[in-house]
């Protein structure tokens, strides 16, 4: 073997060593990547009305979900808001509560465990199973009409909104710059897809999906692929997809933004 060749050999075993640890610190940062928002926190109060709930899971955790029915005497139709990885449910919940309230809805905001004063540690399994006790709870109150129940996921949240919607299937779907599949992010880092442990596969949770969907895609998402959008929008046949000229968070001229809120209004409308 040529010199030329041996040093062929050692800078590819290099570059494959350096590679591989690259890896390594990816795998072991994914839920810093993934859940950047978990964490101790100081949370805000609960706005007036809301009813803190606490629930406890089977391994001791304990999570929040703050819930505020409209006035008046119920049961009221219910949206459930399942925020993104970086956000937690004392941000805007008054908003929230606010502007759902106004429409004749119920409005639960369930925390991720491991967010704000919740216990544990997130991950998509945990969550999961977390929202599906939460809903059954929830389900069964005499302020609630279960059969009229919407999830409404923005980011992250829209995975989380997939996996429940497969477990227990709302009445209507609002996907609000939704991901596919975020194993598929990995090879944006250069890095293999199986090395993600939340693979969030919205692609067979929602495969056979058959509720009313609006799909919000904002064409300049820096974050969640536009594609995802329409790709989800083919899965679904029954999905409206409205696109809102906006990057990942917010739209940045006010006439999106009361277009896709517009848009929100009507179709709770159409299926409350």
């Amino acid at each position: 073997m040529t010199s030329s060749k041996r040093r062929a050999i050692g800078c590819l075993g290099v570059l494959l060593a350096l590679y591989t640890a690259y890896c390594v610190v990816l795998y072991r940062a994914q839920s810093l990547l993934f859940f950047p928002g978990a964490g101790p926190a100081q949370v805000n109060d609960a706005p007036p009305g809301t009813h803190e709930l606490r629930i406890t899971h089977p391994d001791g955790v304990a999570t929040d979900v703050w819930f505020r029915p409209p006035d008046g005497a119920g049961p009221f139709p219910l949206v459930v808001m399942l925020h993104g990885n970086g956000d937690r449910i004392d941000r805007g919940a008054a908003d929230a509560f606010d502007w759902l309230n106004r429409l004749g809805f119920a409005v639960a905001l369930p925390e991720y465990r491991g967010y704000g004063r919740s216990g544990g540690e997130p991950s998509e399994v945990a969550v999961t199973a977390d929202l599906a006790r939460v809903m059954a709870q929830l389900a069964a109150r005499a302020d609630v009409d279960a059969a009229r129940v919407v999830y409404f996921g923005t980011s992250l949240g829209t995975c989380f909104a997939g996996q429940l919607a497969a477990r227990r299937p709302p009445r209507a779907l609002i996907l609000r710059t939704p991901f596919l599949r975020t194993d598929m992010m990995a090879l944006r880092h250069f890095a293999p897809p199986f090395l993600v442990t939340n693979p969030f596969r919205n692609d067979l949770a929602l495969a056979s999906f058959r509720a009313p969907t609006l799909i919000l895609q904002h064409t300049r998402d820096e974050i969640a692929p536009p594609e995802d959008s329409v790709a989800l929008a083919e899965l679904m046949p029954q999905a409206t997809l409205v696109a809102v000229d906006a990057f990942h968070n917010e739209p940045h001229d006010p006439r999106e933004l009361l277009r896709e809120y517009n848009a929100i209004e009507a179709f709770l409308a159409r299926h409350r």
